[in-house]
């Protein structure tokens, strides 16, 4: 293996990473991520490295909370933004002026 193409796999492994951490990864691809795990030192490292970014990307977004009232004041904007309620449309002056024929075969 060369060492452009030793190169392609190490960035292909490294982008599987995150999701070889947060559990999503699944059949070839963990396979590929696992025995490269096992047989290169320099993955181990970068196994490290984004285990500290996804932690650290954890933290912050669960740092993040919306205020407790955010979704009565979104509620709020949107039936602002709606307007008041209408009433459902009536007939039509159309169906009112020229009533329905039954015929024979017709249910109902």
């Amino acid at each position: 293996m060369s060492a452009a193409e030793k190169m392609s796999r190490r960035d292909e492994m490294e982008t599987l990473l995150p999701f070889y951490l947060n559990g999503s990864l699944e059949g070839s691809d963990l396979e590929a991520v696992e025995e490269w795990l096992a047989s290169d030192p320099a993955a181990l490292a970068a196994l490290g490295e984004a285990e500290a970014e996804f932690s650290g990307a954890t933290a912050a977004n669960e740092a993040i909370r919306p205020p407790a009232d955010a979704l009565s004041r979104f509620a709020k904007a949107l039936d602002a933004e709606a307007g008041p309620a209408r009433k459902p449309a009536g007939s039509s002056w159309l169906a009112q002026a020229r009533p329905r024929r039954r015929v024979p075969w017709q249910s109902g």
